[in-house]
């Protein structure tokens, strides 16, 4: 089916909806990527003991605004 494209994303129940999603052909190209963050989201990753945000490639916890 090359008219198709597989649109991936990542939401929860507490967002009320999208928090990322793959726009564009290329994007949806990435197959295990959640895309860019929706318009109007923020994100960071923090570190749970200290709260305080954490540079790229560290494992922390999620947080969105």
């Amino acid at each position: 089916f090359p008219q198709w494209s597989l649109l991936q994303g990542y939401g929860l129940t507490e967002s009320t909806g999208p928090v990322a999603k793959t726009w564009g052909p290329v994007e949806t190209e990435r197959y295990g990527s959640t895309g860019r963050l929706c318009v109007n989201m923020e994100a960071n990753i923090v570190d749970p003991a200290s709260k305080k945000a954490l540079p790229p490639g560290q494992k922390g916890e999620l947080w969105l605004r």
